[in-house]
């Protein structure tokens, strides 16, 4: 056997069989960030993003809870309301979910939760409700309408308000932990 110098080009160095190899990883990593890059965190979209900041109004808005209480933005003016957005199909948000859930039974009597589910039906809901024993009240929404009115991609979301006004938010990037979260409400709710 004679003694070749390697190539300039790597892939020449490499029989057929190792290249098929080297080719199922490279699929496999590709695969791998593909799915990564479409999960329901980082949503595919436009370039821009906006999402509400704190010191903003709320919008303009109404919600049907799964109670059949209509809830509006006027109806949230003196009170620190929790507006959550989520979809049960996210696994981000089922795992945000139960932890928001601690939150609500922590601060239920301090503010008022509603948790709007982004382009689901009130089934799928339901059906996620009963099976992880939740009780904040939800509104589903088979749309983005209300959803674009305070950000264009990202859930789970979380927004808390005093009085009409954006507080404290929080994304995909940035869920706080449920004391966390729970003693931010108890802080805008304490009287000074």
């Amino acid at each position: 056997m004679q003694f070749k110098p390697p190539s300039n080009n790597i892939f020449q160095v490499y029989d057929t069989h190792q290249m098929t190899g080297i080719n199922t990883i490279i699929t496999t990593v590709i695969s791998v960030f593909a799915i990564g890059a479409t999960s329901c965190i980082t949503d595919s979209g436009p370039d821009v993003h906006t999402s509400l900041s704190v010191g903003d109004p709320l919008p303009k808005f109404s919600t049907t809870l799964s109670d059949g209480t209509t809830v509006t933005d006027a109806d949230l003016a003196g009170r620190c309301a929790v507006i959550v957005f989520f979809n049960t199909d996210c696994q981000d948000c089922r795992t945000e979910l139960p932890r928001l859930q601690t939150a609500f039974e922590c601060t239920r009597d301090r503010a008022e939760w509603l948790a709007i589910a982004r382009e689901q039906s009130k089934d799928d809901v339901e059906a996620f409700w009963q099976a992880n024993g939740l009780s904040m009240p939800y509104s589903a929404h088979d749309d983005r309408t209300t959803y674009n009115l305070f950000a264009s991609e990202g859930i789970p979301r979380v927004y808390i308000s005093a009085n009409r006004v954006i507080t404290a938010h929080y994304g995909p990037e940035n869920m706080p932990a449920t004391g966390d979260l729970a003693k931010t409400i108890i802080d805008i709710t304490t009287p000074k």
